[in-house]
């Protein structure tokens, strides 16, 4: 960040995320993901992160103005990050937010196959 921001106050994939689309899933950590991007990418997925559970102001404001950008805006975090999954969801605006999980057995999101993330996606548009 050669602005002098921290990294706290970055929305991991923004530039991407910026052009809207159907789903914005929102998850901690980078790697999660570069990887849900990835693999849902073609089924109209587009992937963010925060830099952990907790949201700067700054990172509120872009994510409320992102998730006017798409149909759909999901927080996805960690299977132990569920209450601060909640508190998120307080701190956004919108009637297309909505907090989900990773499918049963799966730890975190990075973790997920192709498939998984294929299968994830298809059943946010159910």
């Amino acid at each position: 960040l050669s602005s002098g921001g921290s990294v706290k106050d970055t929305v991991f994939n923004l530039n991407r995320a910026k052009k809207g689309g159907d789903i914005l899933v929102m998850v901690e950590g980078p790697f999660d993901a570069l990887k849900l991007d990835f693999y849902g990418r073609a089924l109209g997925m587009t992937c963010i992160c925060v830099f952990g559970v907790s949201m700067t102001m700054s990172q509120i404001s872009t994510i409320n103005a992102l998730a006017r950008k798409f149909s759909q805006t999901y927080i996805l975090f960690d299977p132990d990050a569920l209450e601060a999954s909640f508190n998120a969801g307080d701190w956004l605006i919108g009637s297309n937010i909505t907090v989900t999980q990773v499918p049963d057995g799966v730890d975190d999101p990075g973790v997920m196959s192709k498939k998984q993330v294929q299968e994830f996606v298809r059943s946010l548009r159910c």
